[in-house]
């Protein structure tokens, strides 16, 4: 509870650093061309997923990601929560067709762990 009422406060009412979802609720689901409508159409901001006692920071960019962590950190620095920097991974999955760039993000003055594969409960995301 203290961490999710942490993380609402790290990223309370910001667009900036968030991934937007276009979806519709009526209709065919797999229909794209339905999201292109101008009406009944909804927009929403997600920054991050938990799960369990983890938790999945989103963005599109370094800078966004970069900018995610900095809040993340000072935010559980004002709750008296520590982050275990040795377990934190950074997975960069770039856009098709998009040369991969490795991604140097930091906090409490540690250079994160960059990886190519991440696995949890039996899912993996790879950047390939």
């Amino acid at each position: 509870m203290m961490f999710s009422a942490m993380l609402s406060n790290a990223f309370c009412n910001d667009d900036e650093t968030s991934i937007k979802i276009r979806y519709r609720t009526d209709g065919s689901l797999f229909n794209m061309r339905r999201l292109q409508a101008k009406t009944k159409v909804e927009d929403k901001s997600v920054q991050d997923f938990l799960v369990a006692d983890d938790c999945a920071l989103n963005a599109a960019t370094e800078a966004q990601i970069q900018q995610s962590m900095n809040r993340s950190s000072n935010a559980c620095r004002n709750c008296s929560l520590t982050i275990s920097t040795e377990k934190i991974e950074v997975l960069h999955q770039p856009a098709p067709q998009k040369k991969y760039t490795e991604q140097t993000i930091t906090t409490e003055g540690e250079i994160l762990k960059a990886v190519d594969k991440f696995t949890y409960l039996g899912s993996t995301l790879s950047r390939l």
